[in-house]
């Protein structure tokens, strides 16, 4: 809370601060942004400077009290997530496979292994009862299985990467193959789990009839903001931070999140705030947001082989992620594959998860009309993404 309050201050102030050079065309804008500057400085000059300020005050003062009465709306909201009706398959270590089937399925039936990231709560693929992308692949006819990460506790808490993949990801995959050897199995990664499923789609690509990466970051330099580069190269102050806490805290990753867009909150609880609370827009919204304020933390030797491997030497993407005595080389991969890049993802830029299908050698491109949480959970979903990956099944 104190995080987006300064910020949403911070706006407000800077905002009024920057008009007399904005006013006069003397405000350093980035070089994309110069010819939307000019016409900005022009409308500008129509106004005294007190009239501008006085003005953007005064709308800088609403919007930030929009966002604290709708934050306020948030709290009382009397949505509470209802656990949806799977069945637990697989166990281990605290992580578990989650089955969306219904009772009649055939053994036959494809099956989709759903992998999603390690920073988040795996429930985004099964938010709610009208917002599952798990349960809307049931309702086709599909075996969803859901892994579910846990929490990094006890023995997880000191994984490495490689750990995760020989403990938990290798084995859940060669349940899902013994179990059901019939089926035809296909691998949808999201996010940081797409990334991690390209070691998957390599090593059991025989056993796989495709492979599908969602917002899947590859190329960690690609679109990378000034903002997010100051803070992925400051290696020694997160080896500080892991080495106190142990881990990579949830607040610090949502801090992350956050400097992606600074005035999100502020935007975002000003629109909740003028929904219906009744409605199931708002209903949508809150569901959503538990679920981003329900993060888990990072185990230390993940967060450093991310910060420092992943996001510091761009590793993934030149070759020389290392796995056992491997690199994960997507340029193995022969089987079909399908590379889902969102119109406006925020989180991982469409170039990152662009270069992936660059290196796969029979990949697919979709593009999705939502943002990286959106196409996963949002409005839209069952049009776009949820359409996508279901047609993409069907055709094999």
């Amino acid at each position: 809370m104190g995080l987006h309050l300064g910020l949403g201050s911070l706006t407000v102030t800077s905002s009024v601060a920057a008009l007399p050079l904005a006013q006069i065309g003397n405000f350093p804008w980035l070089p994309e942004l110069e010819e939307e500057a000019d016409a900005l400085s022009a409308k500008l000059q129509q106004f005294t400077l007190p009239e501008l300020m006085l003005a953007v005050g005064k709308m800088g003062q609403s919007r930030l009290s929009g966002m604290l009465t709708g934050i306020q709306k948030y709290h009382r909201h009397p949505y509470r997530r209802k656990i949806s009706d799977h069945k637990i398959i697989w166990k281990q270590q605290g992580c578990c496979l989650q089955e969306f089937a219904d009772k009649k399925l055939s053994l036959g039936a494809p099956l989709v292994f759903l992998v999603p990231s390690l920073v988040n709560r795996s429930y985004i693929l099964d938010l709610k009862e009208n917002r599952s992308f798990a349960a809307f692949l049931q309702s086709k006819g599909f075996r969803a299985v859901l892994l579910d990460w846990g929490v990094p506790e006890g023995d997880v808490a000191s994984f490495s990467l490689a750990d995760y993949f020989n403990n938990i990801l290798f084995p859940a995959f060669e349940f899902l193959k013994s179990a059901y050897p019939e089926s035809p199995k296909h691998l949808l990664g999201y996010c940081m789990g797409g990334t991690m499923s390209v070691a998957v789609a390599e090593r059991y690509q025989s056993d796989l009839t495709s492979f599908m990466a969602v917002a899947a970051p590859w190329d960690f330099h690609a679109g990378l903001g000034e903002v997010g580069k100051t803070m992925f190269s400051a290696t020694q102050q997160w080896q500080q931070v892991i080495a106190t806490f142990g881990n990579l805290p949830v607040d610090i990753l949502q801090t992350f999140f956050t400097a992606l867009d600074p005035n999100l909150c502020m935007k975002k609880f000003n629109m909740f705030n003028q929904m219906d609370m009744s409605s199931e827009r708002a209903e949508d919204f809150v569901a959503l947001e538990d679920w981003l304020n329900d993060g888990v933390p990072l185990a230390g030797k993940v967060a450093m082989e991310c910060l420092g491997s992943w996001y510091g030497d761009n590793a993934p993407h030149k070759g020389e992620w290392i796995l056992g005595d491997n690199p994960v080389c997507p340029q193995n991969i022969t089987i079909p594959s399908m590379i889902a890049v969102p119109k406006s993802d925020k989180i991982v830029p469409p170039q990152s998860a662009l270069s992936l299908a660059e290196q796969l050698e029979n990949a697919t491109i979709v593009t999705p009309p939502s943002g990286h949480v959106g196409m996963m959970a949002g409005a839209r979903a069952c049009s776009g993404l949820w359409s996508n990956v279901t047609e993409w099944i069907e055709s094999y």
